[in-house]
């Protein structure tokens, strides 16, 4: 039942890679699962960069903007050319200015470097495409406000936290302008994983928090 008041955005895209079928021991054929390896290398690389910059906000865990490739499909047999290949990839990028700067720099590299080379080979057929399936904005710590301030009783904490992942508080304080804190019971260690689960005395604890939100929520009222 800690208190957040600051977390990292979320980038999530799809990129699909188009070139043409052939037979492999042709070579007349446009690769797309190559291309794609060449792309998601790239990317690999701004992971890389990201580690070695200095932290711009104390306390995250690990302090860096990081990027993911969790899913790739392509090809249908080892002896045929690809004609198509996707990946879907994230990016969680520390709270601050240029939030977009690593999907800018991933659309600028394959528009300059790597989808001239394919045209090279295939005109008709080359084509990479990135779509922006969702995000969510960074959460921007508001010191004072009046969603901090409440929050930090309720629970009976004296300090806020900042986390790695990202919540839909990112949105109501980008979209809504609504001062926005995070606190709920479990942790992000056991998440996404077999067996989640939230301990019984993290949910006593949130019991109890709503209660007195209740309790504070009557006297306002």
């Amino acid at each position: 039942m800690k208190v957040v008041n600051s977390h990292k955005g979320i980038f999530h895209l799809l990129t699909r890679v188009y070139g043409l079928e052939a037979h492999s021991s042709t070579d007349r054929g446009l690769n797309a699962v190559m291309y794609a390896a060449e792309m998601i290398s790239f990317l690999n690389g701004l992971a890389d960069e990201m580690k070695g910059r200095s932290p711009l906000t104390e306390g995250f865990d690990p302090p860096y903007t990081t990027v993911h490739v969790g899913r790739i499909k392509g090809g249908t047999a080892a002896n045929i050319t690809p004609s198509y290949c996707e990946f879907e990839w994230d990016f969680r990028p520390i709270p601050g200015p240029r939030q977009e700067e690593v999907m800018d720099r991933f659309k600028a590299h394959v528009a300059e470097n790597i989808l001239p080379k394919m045209q090279e080979r295939s005109a008709e057929h080359a084509h990479v495409e990135t779509t922006l399936l969702s995000l969510v904005p960074s959460l921007l710590p508001q010191t004072g406000s009046t969603a901090e301030t409440l929050v930090l009783a309720l629970a009976n904490q004296n300090d806020v936290t900042v986390v790695s992942y990202g919540t839909e508080a990112g949105i109501f304080q980008a979209t809504g302008g609504v001062p926005t804190v995070v606190c709920g019971p479990g942790s992000i260690l056991q998440a996404h994983k077999p067996d989640e689960y939230i301990a019984l005395t993290e949910l006593c604890a949130c019991d109890e928090f709503l209660g007195r939100l209740l309790t504070v929520m009557k006297i306002s009222g």
